[in-house]
């Protein structure tokens, strides 16, 4: 019977490890999701900052 109860222990350990597993992944891909978004953001924003003439000239007497 000793050895039903350590299958039994394996089994449920394995299966509480899986699901573990798969929480940690979710999480790493949404991370990684964020990553990429902020990257994007980033990258946009230096693309806007890149023309040094933007704003340079604007009419004062409106």
């Amino acid at each position: 019977m000793d050895i039903i109860s350590n299958i039994s222990t394996v089994a449920s350990n394995f299966s509480m490890h899986k699901v573990a597993t798969a929480i940690g992944t979710a999480i790493l891909g949404k991370v990684l999701d964020q990553a990429e978004e902020g990257g994007e953001d980033m990258l946009k924003l230096l693309e806007q900052s890149a023309n040094p003439d933007l704003g340079a000239n604007f009419d004062a007497i409106a």
